[in-house]
Parts: C-alpha cells; structure tokens; sequence
C-alpha cells in the first residue's frame, strides 16, 4: 500500500523543480484535483496537451511509481480536508463569515480558518528548505530584509529576531532604501523576501537586483507560478484560506509569520551557545530601557 507523500502539499513542495511542461501539468492538478481523481492519464494528457512520457517523467520528480499513486494520494488528501470542514461545521457551524454572525461566531471562524492555515502550512514547508535558508543566512555577509504593503510588518519582525542573533541583517519600509541596499549585495549575501500574491513591483525590483549581484533570493509567498517565486533561490509557499469578509492574505500573514519563525529557530539552533549569548546581549542591550518594576 502506498504510503502518502501529501497529494497537493507535495506537488506544492516540488513545483520549483519541475520544468515548464511538467508544471503546466501541475497546475491542472492543483486547480482540478476532484478531476484528476477521477481521469485516466490519457485523458489527463490530452486536457492538458502533454505526452504520456512528460507525465511519467513528472510522476518520477514527485516520487510515484505510476499514475494510479497520484490518484489515489490527491483523493486522499482531499478526503481528508473535507473531514476537516465537516467536523468544523459540527463544531461550529463553519459557513464562512457573513454579516448576519455574532460576535462569538466570528470569533470561532477567524481562529478555525487561522488553524487551517498554520496546519497547512506545516505540509507546505520542506525540512531541507529550511535547513538551506538557515545555512544561506548564516554564512551571509549581508542580509536584506522587505516586504511591501501589508508584509512590511511581518518581516520587520523577522528582521527584529535576526537582529538578535547577531546576523547583518537590513530593513526598511522605504523602498529607495531596500533598492540602494539590495544593490550593495555581493556574491554569498541574501535577501529574504515576503509578498503574498509575489507580483509587488517594488519587492520584485529588489529581488532582480539582488539576483544581478550575486546574492541569494528566499522568497516566501502564496502563488506557486508568481513572480517573486520564479526569482527566488528558495521559495517558500504560505497556505491560503479564504473566508468571505477574511481574505486569504489575511489569513496567509499568519502562515508567513510561522515560516519566518521556522527559519528564525533553526538559524538559532544551529547557532548553539553562540545564538544564546547573542540573545542575552540583545536583551541587556534594552534592559534599561523598562520601567522598574512596582514594589
């Protein structure tokens, strides 16, 4: 019996791998995974007008050993996420928000679709990524930090955790200063990147010129086919779930957050002591800064 690799997690996962053809075949699957489900590889072939040999040959990159592997896997894993839904609706009455909800309703829909999306996100995110970002960011000379519009709050957080440890890492709202910046970039250097739709203008301007000098791209985004995806070294996608009146970006900043948080601990473990020693020099830095406490 096949043992389940995560159906559309793990083609997700893979897409940045995988060529053109292959990833137009995949597309298909994300965007028709009931359809798939229920085609034969011939009809699959035809609907996206491949050959049979690219779709083994993609088979062969997501690690099936035939077609049927595939089916079986996207069934399973859309099964389960309908479970899900279900005991939600049981739990409660899950139907996406309206105007006509209490308070505690919304309350209840906003925390389950937020679950779902750190869930997600978990199938979404590959340990060896993780590790090559830890590893990029530590051996960096110089880091930039950006994000646009709404994402701008996320990565300054990431970049406050950084800042911690120690690493030379750059942020900054103003996009003239994340350009000078990611002009000044060298061979070895980093630049870690976050938009949800990935086709923010200014951040892409930011991740071509970081490319032009030699340093590495992490991206973290939403879309699998965005630009930002296509410039990045490591790509790191956030889960989307989208309520009405709670759009998928809101609920994707809190799947961005628990990325960078993932990279942020694994560059602190890998730190060791050192890491420990840097956090405690970062907190006596400010101590002063607190108002005594009340006898």
């Amino acid at each position: 019996m096949l043992e389940g690799k995560g159906g559309l997690s793990h083609i997700h996962n893979t897409y940045h791998l995988l060529s053109k053809k292959q990833k137009s075949a995949a597309n298909f699957i994300l965007r028709n995974p009931e359809r798939i489900a229920l085609m034969t590889m011939r009809e699959f072939s035809e609907i996206c007008k491949i050959s049979e040999a690219t779709i083994v040959r993609l088979l062969k990159k997501l690690g099936y050993d035939n077609y049927q592997e595939l089916r079986v896997d996207v069934a399973r894993e859309r099964t389960s996420i309908r479970r899900g839904a279900i005991e939600a609706q049981l739990a409660d009455g899950y139907q996406g928000i309206g105007p006509e909800d209490s308070v505690e309703e919304i309350k209840n829909k906003v925390i389950y679709a937020a679950v779902q999306a750190i869930r997600e996100t978990e199938n979404l995110v590959d340990d060896r990524m993780l590790t090559r970002a830890a590893e990029t960011l530590l051996n960096a000379g110089q880091i930039l930090c950006y994000g646009s519009g709404g994402s701008q709050a996320i990565i300054q957080d990431a970049y406050h955790k950084l800042l911690r440890l120690g690493l030379p890492v750059f942020c900054d709202a103003n996009y003239h200063l994340a350009r000078i910046k990611a002009n000044s970039l060298n061979t070895g250097d980093a630049a870690v990147l976050l938009s949800h739709t990935g086709e923010s203008r200014d951040l892409l301007s930011c991740a071509e010129q970081a490319r032009r000098q030699g340093a590495a791209v992490i991206g973290i985004t939403s879309y699998l086919d965005s630009s930002l995806a296509q410039l990045s070294d490591l790509v790191f996608y956030s889960s989307r779930i989208s309520l009405e009146y709670y759009t998928d970006a809101m609920t994707s900043r809190l799947a961005q957050m628990t990325i960078l948080d993932m990279i942020y601990l694994t560059v602190r473990l890998r730190l060791g002591e050192e890491g420990m020693k840097r956090i405690t020099r970062a907190k006596e830095a400010i101590a002063e800064l607190k108002a005594p406490k009340k006898r």
